[in-house]
């Protein structure tokens, strides 16, 4: 499990942390920060199967994160 974070969450967040979080509880992480976190993202992505898309959307990550948090029955807005 830890190898999965390796390779797809960033250096800006504790990757044991977020490996603890459930998907409401990430989707609850999204919500409060100011910004989109890319990390926090990232790994939502992950979580829905979704990593290939999020890695090619560019300027269109938002429709890929929303997209993901649908899919985990999840709002991060």
């Amino acid at each position: 499990m830890a190898e999965r974070f390796v390779t797809h969450i960033g250096v800006n967040v504790d990757q044991t942390w977020v490996c603890g979080l459930s998907d409401e509880e990430l989707a609850d992480e999204i919500r409060k920060v100011p910004e989109w976190d890319a990390d926090l993202l990232r790994d939502l992505c992950y979580r829905a199967n979704m990593l290939d898309e999020w890695e090619a959307a560019e300027d269109d990550f938002e429709s890929v994160a929303f997209a993901a948090a649908e899919k985990l029955g999840v709002e991060i807005l």
